[in-house]
C-alpha cells in the first residue's frame, strides 16, 4: 500500500524581493515643520530640504527610513554613487534622532558595496556645529558647505 506524506509534495518557494521604487518626494506642509524630500536612487540623489519640526517625527520619517532601508536590501541594485544632500534650516531634538537614523541607514548601504557621500549645507553656526556632530558620529565621506539663500 502507498502512503503518501503531504509534507513531502509541498513545494517550497521563496518570496522574490520587490524593488522599492527609486523615486520618493515629500512636499513641505503648509507650516513650514516639515522638510521636502527627494530620493531618486536611480539619479544617486537624495535630498532633504528645509525645517524640520514635526512633533512627531518618527511619524514624518518612518517611510523615508523604510524606503531606504529596502534600498540597503537590495544594495546590488544600486549601481552607481549616491549623493545625500541635507539643507536643513533647523530641526528640533527628535527630528536630529530621525536623521541620525538615516545617515546610520546610509552607513549600512556603504557596507553592502555603495558609495556614499553626505553633503551638509548650512546657514548659520548652530547648523555648522549639528553638521559637525554628524559627521563625527558617522564614518562616511562628508563635506561642510556655507551657503545663503
Amino acid at each position: 500500500m502507498k502512503t503518501s506524506d503531504s509534507s513531502c509534495s509541498v513545494e517550497q518557494t521563496q518570496a522574490a524581493k520587490i524593488e522599492p521604487p527609486p523615486l520618493l518626494t515629500r512636499e513641505p506642509d503648509t507650516q513650514r515643520k516639515t522638510p521636502e524630500v527627494y530620493f531618486n536612487m536611480q539619479e544617486g540623489v537624495l535630498k532633504i530640504s528645509g525645517r524640520s519640526l514635526h512633533e512627531n517625527s518618527l511619524e514624518y520619517y518612518a517611510p523615508l527610513l523604510h524606503w531606504l532601508g529596502e534600498w540597503v536590501n537590495i544594495a546590488d541594485k544600486v549601481t552607481h554613487p549616491v549623493t545625500v544632500s541635507f539643507y536643513i534650516e533647523y530641526f528640533n531634538t527628535t527630528s536630529s534622532k530621525m536623521l541620525y537614523e538615516f545617515m546610520k541607514k546610509l552607513v549600512m548601504l556603504n557596507l553592502k558595496g555603495v558609495d556614499v557621500t553626505i553633503k551638509w549645507y548650512y546657514e548659520d553656526d548652530d547648523m555648522l556645529e549639528a553638521g559637525e556632530d554628524y559627521r563625527d558620529l558617522i564614518k562616511l565621506p562628508f563635506t561642510l558647505i556655507e551657503y545663503i539663500q
